[in-house]
């Protein structure tokens, strides 16, 4: 199964990728589909970079609806 793809862009700061770290929350609601809930996700891809820049992830926390979002720590190198 396969959850929604998003565009990290999307939830930083001027929807502008940079050099400097940032923190990234995404919520899970963004991730679910109709037909996976994302209730047992055993693993997290991330597609390349079409620039070929090198994005650096530092943390991942997945948390319950009730609780902060998705959060992604890390930065982009050029």
């Amino acid at each position: 199964r396969r959850s929604h793809s998003i565009d990290v862009r999307d939830y930083l700061p001027n929807n502008t990728l940079t050099t400097a770290w940032s923190t990234v929350r995404v919520p899970i609601a963004a991730l679910k589909t109709d037909a996976w809930d994302l209730c047992n996700v055993e693993q997290m891809g991330f597609a390349p970079d079409p620039k070929s820049r090198h994005i650096w992830i530092d943390e991942v926390h997945a948390r319950e609806e009730d609780t902060p979002p998705f959060e992604v720590v890390g930065g982009v190198s050029h």
